[in-house]
């Protein structure tokens, strides 16, 4: 354990880099962890391009992490080194080694593999967040993490079905008791997202995205948004029944906000984070942290499917203009820092 690996990004719309960088040395509630896999998110090409959520410069992109523990901090309880682990942040993960905060790391079960937990933590805290976290965070289904299936007998649409989030969301929906979940997405992974819990899929390149509510010709109690763009938000309004609940990962114009004011029906734009976005995050963050294992443990919740990529920390660059591109669907693009060269 001599090198530190890193890809760094010099500045907004700079060339990627790969740079030789210190193992951190972990703080006082802290873990040092070797990461084995990390995934490729859309806010990556986002923060890369505008410098969104990027605290100074150069910077480490990289939300995703799976990985092992090489060293405990002080202070630290219920660690050791060894222990496998999963977590998300808005920086850092593309690189061999990091120090994250033990409190708002998750264990990982042994039946999820390294690949697989990659996919997992930032999009399924999007799905949880925004479903299950009381205002102003989420729509407050289920902020305790209930499975007494509260919503059992109910009716959720969820647009964008076959994205990451979409994905998780379908399976947060069946957990929570839902009817009926019906997605909206590409006719080839309809059968794959039946398996999560979806019980239809509209095939998104037969029914135009502003021609869905009149092909439905029914509304929802549950709409979840994980495309928000374009025609998506009037979608989204006009599919949602009286008294329902709509979610967004993007911030919608607003008179979007002011039409779902005016019928009473109740509304949040998602941010998916853990931690350190507010002390509402914070909370919820620990509720997820001691929840989320046993359900991949026991697998109500599946990781998305995958595609690793070549060449360890030296493909995410390809792989960030194919997201951009919009040539990814249905799975998640996973590097292994740990085989990059220089």
């Amino acid at each position: 354990m001599s090198t530190n690996l890193a890809l760094v990004l010099p500045a907004a719309n700079e060339p990627l880099r790969i740079e030789q960088r210190p193992i951190p040395t972990p703080g006082a509630g802290q873990l040092l962890i070797k990461i084995h896999a990390a995934a490729l998110n859309p806010l990556d090409c986002y923060m890369a391009s505008v410098g969104a959520f990027v605290e100074s410069w150069p910077h480490i992109l990289g939300e995703d992490y799976a990985g092992e523990v090489v060293e405990v901090g002080a202070g630290v309880s219920g660690w050791s080194k060894g222990d496998r682990i999963m977590y998300t942040d808005l920086k850092g993960s593309f690189q061999q080694y990091q120090v994250i905060p033990a409190e708002f790391t998750f264990k990982l079960p042994s039946n999820i593999s390294y690949d697989e937990a990659a996919t997992t933590p930032m999009t399924l805290a999007t799905g949880f967040v925004g479903l299950f976290a009381n205002s102003p965070l989420g729509v407050g289904l289920n902020p305790t993490f209930s499975r007494n299936q509260p919503q059992k007998g109910q009716s959720a649409l969820v647009i964008g079905g076959s994205t990451s989030v979409g994905q998780f969301v379908i399976q947060q929906l069946k957990f929570l008791g839902f009817t009926t979940v019906v997605a909206y997405a590409s006719a080839r992974h309809a059968e794959y997202l039946k398996t999560l819990g979806a019980t239809e899929v509209i095939d998104r390149n037969t029914v135009p995205l502003n021609n869905l509510p009149s092909t439905l010709a029914r509304q929802f109690n549950v709409v979840y948004d994980a495309v928000s763009a374009g025609d998506s938000f009037k979608t989204s309004v006009a599919s949602l029944g009286p008294g329902g609940k709509v979610v967004f990962v993007l911030t919608p114009p607003d008179e979007i906000y002011e039409k779902l004011s005016s019928e009473g029906k109740t509304w949040a734009r998602v941010y998916g984070f853990t931690h350190r976005f507010t002390p509402g995050h914070d909370e919820f963050g620990r509720l997820q942290v001691e929840h989320v294992p046993k359900l991949l443990e026991e697998g109500i919740i599946k990781p998305n499917r995958f595609e690793v990529l070549p060449g360890g920390l030296r493909g995410v660059a390809d792989g960030l203009e194919r997201l951009r591109a919009g040539k990814v669907s249905g799975v998640k693009l996973v590097v292994h820092p740990y085989e990059t060269e220089l």
